[in-house]
């Protein structure tokens, strides 16, 4: 059975914040849970499906995840959460997900 390699899934479900018109709040939750575990990206990916430089395409994505709109978080996402973990995503995702992609930018 073929499938995607962690780093290739990163890669896209990265570029998807720039692509997509309206960003699925599932794709925040991926790429928090990405980052959080550290995952490895294939950084020539992200750079060829977007045509910038990594490091600026993440400066890009933190911008990107500062404008969401928190009171929609768990729209298509809360009914595949425990109760717990929608409140976790509720008062946290947003924040967490900006810190982690900015400690993966400093340590770029």
């Amino acid at each position: 059975m073929l499938v995607m390699s962690k780093e290739n899934m990163f890669a896209h479900k990265l570029v998807a914040l720039s692509e997509r018109r309206n960003v699925a709040n599932r794709d925040y939750f991926d790429l928090w849970f990405f980052l959080k575990n550290n995952w490895e990206i294939d950084k020539k990916i992200v750079e060829l499906r977007t045509e910038m430089d990594f490091k600026e395409y993440i400066k890009k994505c933190v911008e990107n995840v500062h404008k969401i709109d928190e009171k929609h978080i768990l729209q298509g996402l809360g009914e595949i959460l425990d109760s717990s973990l929608k409140n976790w995503v509720k008062n946290h995702l947003k924040k967490e997900l900006i810190f982690l992609l900015n400690f993966y930018l400093e340590n770029l």
